[in-house]
């Protein structure tokens, strides 16, 4: 099974690699489906000031949601690594 493969709702899509043999970029890009505030982490990294707006609701949610993602990785055997 490759990451490409994996489809959950709660998973960015992966649709592939690109391998550069030029220096002017990284070696290994990932395409993957567009997210307009970047990764999760990003997000609240830029938002830490703002982090006590945020309302319970919504940082439940967000809880509730990598949990899912995590659970299915766990189900299809694979290791997600940051």
């Amino acid at each position: 099974t490759s990451m490409c493969g994996l489809n959950h709702k709660h998973l960015i899509k992966l649709y592939g690699i690109v391998l550069n043999t030029d220096n002017s970029s990284p070696a290994l890009q990932m395409v993957t489906e567009y997210a307009a505030f970047g990764s999760l982490k990003t997000y609240l990294t830029k938002t830490k000031e703002n982090m006590k707006y945020l309302p319970i609701k919504q940082l439940y949610s967000y809880i509730y949601q990598i949990a899912c993602g995590m659970e299915y990785l766990e189900a299809v055997s694979y290791t997600h690594l940051t």
